[in-house]
């Protein structure tokens, strides 16, 4: 169902204001059994909007769009994406959707001579600045700038808003968008040693491994220069590499050492899904800005206390001298001697001859 202009919400952050729009596409939550792309996107997106549509245009990024909310503001992120939308799955299905923004600006949406799609303003050309873009999206020169917008400024941004969260209604675009995200996920948010060190080769992406990589790129999306810089920090803890503690120490020195705002939050909204994703347990914020996190101690498994191999030392044991041979010659048949064991083995051993004993005399066999 498409997005009206009516249901686009008004935000702001710091000197920034603009249109927003949280979106109606959920992402859905990745399994256990998911693959690890999936659940970064999956993470990423639970703190980021959590949905395919969601718009975001007051803040620096200037339009931010979809699942982790890439952004256009130089990055261009948001016209690559759009432009994968047009060849995938068709540039009349794309002219359609910014209709109502194309006629309030006559701008359009076109590929450039490089290959690259990028939109059209008829002041400017083919759009490749940051100030073009805030032209383009906002009407003037101060873009999203808080105070500085008028009642046409409002509906031209508002415009944009609806429009590129309608892209998503596209059949087929949802698959480009997961397909590019998370591509970028995997390649575009880390560089120097944490990428040579965690996101090369063969990585583990199970337990606590895959969980602290996957956090470590879902907060690179926001500020991949902050953690790029607070992982090299992290990693010379006294703990050895990859084991529990030396994880937390990296997510502790990330998330805490950043000094982001907003990655307090961001980390107990995270915890729930990757606890799920990754069978962890991670600890609450408090935890791990007190170090007080709790490292499970391994489980030593005791053999087990095996009954003796002499299961018959509680049966009376008959020995050379207390034993009678029953088929042994009879020196005296009716002076028969046994020496009686005791308990109740012996009391039947004692039994058996008295009778066979008896069964001789009545029968007078030998």
């Amino acid at each position: 169902m498409k997005t009206e202009l009516a249901q686009i919400g008004w935000g702001s952050y710091r000197s920034f204001e603009g249109p927003m729009y949280i979106g109606n596409i959920k992402v859905p939550i990745a399994s256990y059994k998911a693959s690890f792309p999936q659940k970064v996107l999956s993470i990423t997106a639970a703190a980021e909007g959590g949905h395919y549509n969601a718009i975001n245009c007051y803040d620096a990024g200037l339009v931010s769009v979809g699942a982790i909310q890439f952004i256009d503001a130089g990055q261009f992120n948001v016209c690559n994406m759009v432009g994968l939308v047009a060849e995938q799955c068709g540039i009349d299905k794309v002219n359609e959707v910014f209709e109502p923004v194309f006629k309030l600006t006559n701008a359009k949406f076109i590929q450039s001579g490089k290959g690259t799609w990028r939109f059209f303003h008829p002041q400017t050309g083919i759009v490749t600045t940051a100030a073009q873009q805030k032209l383009l999206y906002f009407g003037d020169a101060n873009g999203n700038a808080k105070g500085t917008f008028t009642d046409k400024k409002k509906t031209l941004a508002k415009t944009w808003a609806m429009c590129m969260a309608n892209v998503w209604t596209i059949p087929g675009a949802i698959d480009v968008q997961t397909s590019f995200t998370t591509d970028k996920l995997m390649t575009g948010f880390t560089w120097g040693n944490l990428k040579t060190e965690l996101f090369s080769g063969d990585q583990d992406e199970t337990g606590m491994v895959g969980a602290m990589r996957a956090l470590i790129l879902a907060y690179a999306v926001n500020s991949p220069a902050t953690v790029v810089k607070h992982y090299d920090i992290g990693k010379n803890n006294k703990h050895p590499k990859l084991t529990l503690e030396w994880c937390y120490e990296v997510l502790r020195e990330i998330v805490i050492g950043g000094g982001v705002d907003v990655w307090k939050a961001r980390w107990s909204a995270k915890k729930p899904y990757v606890d799920s994703m990754f069978q962890v347990s991670l600890p609450t914020y408090n935890e791990l800005l007190n170090r007080t996190w709790t490292v499970p101690k391994p489980i030593v498994v005791e053999e087990p206390v095996l009954p003796s191999s002499d299961v018959t030392s509680n049966v009376p044991v008959v020995t050379e001298d207390t034993a009678t041979d029953l088929l042994a010659p009879e020196t005296n048949p009716t002076d028969l001697v046994v020496q009686k064991p005791s308990g109740i083995f012996g009391f039947i051993m004692a039994f058996v001859i008295a009778m066979m004993s008896l069964v001789k005399k009545l029968t007078g066999s030998k």
